[in-house]
Formats: structure tokens, sequence, C-alpha cells
């Protein structure tokens, strides 16, 4: 088995996946309001099969003020709206991949935000609480909605500058001579 290839869903690339629990329509409008605003509106998994590369799984989101919802979603958040995966594939793993590819796309995009947010029962009844929470989701005092901090999920990686700092430490370049010196310690040769 090969490994998985993450791509960004476009609007576009929303019409095309396999029919899911929330209507085709709403998914269509949210996503295009996801793509204006992230440049992106879910991800897709990809595998191997013997016809090339078939769809595994997908997580699409939008944004908190766009979902019509009975319950409270952050303003920094970005709602996860829809998680699918394929029958007979691992759920555990292809769902992990989905989040942490959603969670790294987020954290790029040209409007940050600060999470993303859930609700299984009411909103993804795809997806358990059990399933979202070994993801890395936390429950919030917002009940049922849990919630994914992006920082928390991003490894520290140095700016460039913060790396020419560190080794400039570790090189010390050799002290100025005097040219004159030079010249002397020729001469006296």
């Amino acid at each position: 088995m090969s490994a998985p290839r993450l791509r960004g869903l476009s609007a576009t690339s929303v019409r095309d996946l396999p029919r899911v629990r929330t209507p085709h329509d709403e998914l269509v409008v949210l996503a295009e309001l996801a793509e204006a605003q992230w440049g992106f509106a879910g991800v897709g998994c990809y595998g191997r099969s013997g016809r090339g590369y078939e769809l595994r799984g997908c997580l699409l989101l939008a944004p908190a003020v766009a979902v019509e919802s009975p319950l409270p979603f952050a303003a920094d958040a970005a709602v996860l709206v829809e998680l699918w995966t394929a029958p007979g594939v691992s759920v555990r793993r292809t769902s992990k991949d989905l989040v942490r590819s959603a969670a790294a796309r987020l954290t790029r995009a040209p409007r940050q935000m600060g999470a993303i947010e859930a609700a299984p029962a009411a909103r993804l009844p795809s997806a358990s609480m059990a399933l979202l929470g070994e993801v890395g989701f936390a429950p919030t005092d917002r009940e049922p909605v849990l919630r994914l901090e992006l920082h928390a999920t991003v490894r520290w990686v140095p700016t460039l500058a913060e790396l020419r700092e560190r080794v400039s430490a570790w090189v010390t370049p050799v002290p100025v001579e005097p040219v004159r010196r030079q010249q002397l310690e020729q001469s006296l040769r």
C-alpha cells in the first residue's frame, strides 16, 4: 500500500465528491466561502488503486459565520462541516492525515484562524466524539463543540533570522590583521 496523497480541495472539486450527508448545494456554497477566505475548501486523501488514484477520504471546512447551526462556533475558528472516508479504508489513519493537512494549510492561509471546531452529534454524524478526540480535538465549555487549537498542531520551526543568529554563534571569523603587518612578516623572511 502506498502513502496517501493529500491535496487541497477547491469549490469546483467539491462538486465531484461522492454523496455525503450534508446537502450537496450547501456544501458547494460553503466551499466557495472557504476558498475565498483561505484559498482552499478542504483536503482530499487520494490513494493508489488499479485505475490510478482514487479518493479515500475528504474533509471540508467552512467559516464559522457561514455555518447555520444552533451551536455557537467561535469566530476565530474554521468549522469542520464534513469528514468522509471511503468504505474499506482505515478511518482513524485517514482522518488523522486529513486533519493534520487541513491544520497545516490553515496556518499558512492568508487569513489565519486560531482553531478548527467540530460538533460531532449535530453537524458531523459521520465522525464520533471518540474519533475526533483521537485526532486531537478537545471538549470546550460549549457542549458538544470540540476544538483543535492550531498553534498546538504546528511544530516549532525557526525563522530564517533566528537560524542565522544560531549559525553565526558557531562560526567565528578570523581576526582582521592590518596589511602592513603581513607585508612586514613577508619582508623579514
